[in-house]
């Protein structure tokens, strides 16, 4: 976690939650996952694999494309309406809920190591709609979102990420790396020496 979003105060965090459509298998994606942890922000992530039956029609209502990652934070003028590409979605959340810290240009000069070796690792899991999904649900009938206790880095993290973006179950994604004052948070959901992933 960067040191100048631990002094962040809370005025500063955002109101309302912020919503990300992604699916894990995305190089790009992952540059705003890892901002999000560096910056210590909780966001809601809707999955959005090939083959989902409900969050990607939303995005294309919303912005009127399909393409990924795409971010809506309903805090701001900029963000409501909802932003495309990588880049500028990280350099959004750095300028408004980074607390004056500069912008690590790391996460977007490094994406081939970071972003694509795991997924070419990983034969492109999460990418994929899993076949067998439930489907008993209606298209329009909400999902409670499941809570996942992570950061962005931790190899067994993601294989939670891959399964819940293949189910296409939405999740609120509580970032709680080293450093963030969120991990009590974490410790007190789950006692004394708990780690990620948890999910609850």
């Amino acid at each position: 976690v960067d040191e100048a979003c631990i002094a962040r105060p809370a005025s500063a965090a955002p109101k309302e939650r912020i919503v990300l459509y992604e699916f894990e298998a995305c190089p790009f994606c992952r540059r705003v996952r890892e901002a999000l942890s560096q910056l210590d922000l909780t966001v809601e992530v809707r999955p959005c694999p090939k083959d989902a039956v409900k969050h990607r029609a939303e995005v294309e209502a919303m912005g009127g494309k399909l393409t990924f990652p795409f971010l809506v934070d309903p805090n701001t003028d900029a963000g409501k309406g909802g932003m495309y590409e990588s880049e500028d979605i990280c350099r959004y959340l750095y300028d408004t809920y980074g607390n004056g810290a500069e912008f690590p240009e790391g996460i977007v000069s490094t994406t081939v190591l970071t972003g694509w070796m795991p997924t070419l690792l990983r034969a492109g899991r999460g990418m994929t709609r899993y076949a067998n999904a439930a489907t008993h649900r209606k298209k329009d009938d909400p999902i409670e979102p499941l809570t996942l206790y992570n950061y962005e880095g931790n190899q067994f993290a993601r294989l939670a990420r891959e399964a819940l973006c293949e189910l296409e179950l939405p999740y609120v994604l509580f970032n709680c790396g080293k450093g963030s004052p969120r991990r009590a948070t974490l410790t007190e959901v789950a006692g004394e020496g708990a780690s990620v992933p948890y999910l609850v």
